[in-house]
């Protein structure tokens, strides 16, 4: 390396002006980490400034705002461990990454209550219709099939007979959500029982229709 490179290589950084953080008076720090352009604007910083003691440093009690709990787990040697991750401030997340604070071993036991919740969604209206799926889509389709009509009233004939709706069309409607087990047939794709006895009777319809 020449003589001039090694000195360039060994001259100091330039550091950028900046505000006295107590004054406000601009001046050039010796050091990336000055905040104070005298030692007394920083012994008059510090003591009106005094450091929150951390709650972590002592034994006592203390309260903190866990948020968004996410439970989870992971298989490590040994066995299953299971974790939940919760959302805090920024203040109590500083608590923990103090460098100061030795998180070793450390076990927080806490009490609390729950304060707050999402508000759920309104149960619909009767008046509010439920969009349907792509099974209630293929229920309605079935309900305009002609063959259809001829298949309930044949190995549904009670339920068939039973109803007093003035068109085949919503007769068929009215047996398929009695057979299903549903009060619409956008319910359909919502829950398991419904959704298994319209796909058996699919099934049933598509065989019977193969028959000569």
């Amino acid at each position: 390396m020449s003589a001039e490179a090694s000195l360039m290589h060994c001259q100091p950084k330039k550091i950028d002006p900046r505000p006295c953080e107590y004054c406000g008076t601009v001046f050039a720090p010796e050091r990336s980490w000055g905040r104070f352009h005298t030692d007394d604007c920083r012994n008059r910083w510090h003591q009106e400034n005094p450091k929150i003691p951390n709650p972590l440093e002592s034994d006592d009690e203390f309260s903190m705002t866990l948020m968004n709990p996410n439970p989870s787990f992971r298989t490590r040697k040994g066995g299953d461990h299971y974790f939940v991750d919760f959302e805090i401030s920024k203040e109590e997340w500083e608590w923990f990454t103090d460098p100061n604070i030795d998180r070793t071993g450390m076990v927080l036991e806490l009490t609390g209550m729950v304060t707050h919740r999402a508000q759920q969604a309104a149960a619909p209206t009767a008046s509010q219709k439920l969009k349907g799926g792509q099974l209630a889509q293929e229920a309605g389709k079935m309900c305009n099939n002609t063959m259809f009509h001829c298949f309930l009233d044949d190995k549904y004939h009670t339920t068939w007979t039973a109803t007093s709706e003035d068109t085949v069309e919503k007769k068929a409607a009215t047996c398929l959500r009695e057979i299903c087990g549903v009060t619409s047939r956008a319910e359909i794709d919502l829950h398991l029982g419904p959704k298994q006895r319209f796909m058996d009777l699919m099934r049933e319809f598509n065989l019977w229709s193969l028959k000569p």
